[in-house]
């Protein structure tokens, strides 16, 4: 077997990600759990707000993230990454935590695909959680600005259709397999 492909799934608040990665992962796929919702339980559970100053909430989301490979377990083929690294040093260069270069040089070193798959911002389906607080229009301007981000780091956006969740699963499964037969991954 092959070295672990590493594929970003990331997207608007609100835009289904987590529905269809639960799907994905009932199926046996490996999927790595969204750091930033792992942080925010963790802070809440400790009696705290849920994120902090940015600066905290950052470099909390950005260790997770970077330990988060560990889990994946040998032999895999693909793990997706709910968010991923990208969204988390994207966060710590935002809040001051990091600069330019060492967001480049982290996301450089980390052998992830060039590719993501992006779930953008869908009103239809948007809501509100216990993790997830952003209003639909704070989902568009996070839409905006990872989109920006992602692109000016080297990664090519794979958008995943705006269709009902069966769909959406049988789509990302469809670009995974087109993936395991593809050998050419290198990071941006």
């Amino acid at each position: 077997m092959g070295v672990t492909r590493h594929v970003v799934c990331t997207g608007a608040p609100g835009g289904g990600k987590s529905t269809v990665l639960a799907a994905l992962e009932g199926d046996g796929t490996v999927v790595l759990p969204d750091a930033a919702r792992e942080v925010i339980r963790a802070r809440k559970a400790a009696g705290l707000t849920p994120r902090g100053t940015d600066a905290e909430f950052a470099t909390a989301v950005l260790e997770r993230e970077a330990s988060a490979r560990a889990s994946v377990p040998a032999g895999s083929t693909i793990a997706l990454h709910d968010r991923g690294l990208p969204d988390a040093i994207g966060l710590a260069l935002a809040a001051g935590v990091i600069d330019e270069v060492d967001a480049r040089s982290r996301l450089e070193g980390a052998g992830l695909d060039t590719q993501v798959l992006f779930f953008g911002a869908w009103g239809a389906i948007h809501r509100t959680d216990a993790e997830r607080d952003q209003s639909y229009t704070e989902a568009v301007q996070v839409e905006r600005w990872l989109r920006g981000f992602l692109t000016r780091f080297g990664f090519e956006i794979v958008e995943v259709p705006k269709t009902e969740v069966g769909e959406r699963v049988a789509f990302v499964r469809g670009w995974l397999d087109g993936c395991r037969l593809d050998d050419d991954a290198s990071s941006p």
